[in-house]
């Protein structure tokens, strides 16, 4: 049996690193993305265990930044 460990991400390069390794003991770690423009994907991409998934879709909000659909990302 294989386990698959699924990790929520949006600019999260500060501690991208920790919990990638702190959920060693899975299988696969497979990264949802919800649109990082920090370095968080490249760092994902190191890891041999880890599969990234993109959720680019944004929403633009009145104060003039965004956010993405959480429920497709969860």
């Amino acid at each position: 049996m294989k386990v698959v460990y699924a990790l929520r991400a949006r600019d999260e390069e500060p501690i991208i690193r920790r919990a990638i390794e702190s959920h060693d003991w899975a299988d696969l770690i497979v990264v949802c993305d919800g649109g990082s423009i920090d370095k968080t994907v490249e760092i994902a991409q190191e890891y041999p265990n880890v599969l990234i998934t993109h959720f680019d879709e944004r929403y633009g909000r009145t104060d003039g930044l965004w956010r993405n659909p959480e429920g497709r990302q969860i």
